[in-house]
């Protein structure tokens, strides 16, 4: 499992989940500040490349879809070099 934080423009800040269980693909949840969240499932390309489809929601994203691509996926070490923090910037569209 994986936590994070960033902020979106539809979600404006978030926290983010990602669960990875060897039976299941991976997938994650990202809440916003008021609560309401988007349940995402995440798959590669042909090519390596890895894309976000959202499976669900609440609140306002209740009935959304939407899939997206995460490009420059970059480990930033903290400063005992374990770990560290993930960035990306992704592309793609939603419907809420």
């Amino acid at each position: 499992m994986g936590e994070g934080s960033g902020n979106n423009t539809h979600l404006g800040k978030f926290t983010i989940v990602i669960e990875i269980c060897p039976d299941t693909p991976p997938g994650g949840t990202l809440t916003a500040a008021n609560g309401d969240n988007i349940k995402v499932g995440f798959h590669y390309d042909e090519e390596g490349g890895l894309h976000a489809t959202i499976t669900g929601g609440t609140g306002r994203f209740i009935n959304a879809e939407g899939e997206w691509a995460l490009y420059g996926p970059t480990v930033l070490p903290n400063e005992q070099n374990q770990g560290g923090f993930f960035k990306h910037e992704s592309d793609g569209w939603i419907k809420y």
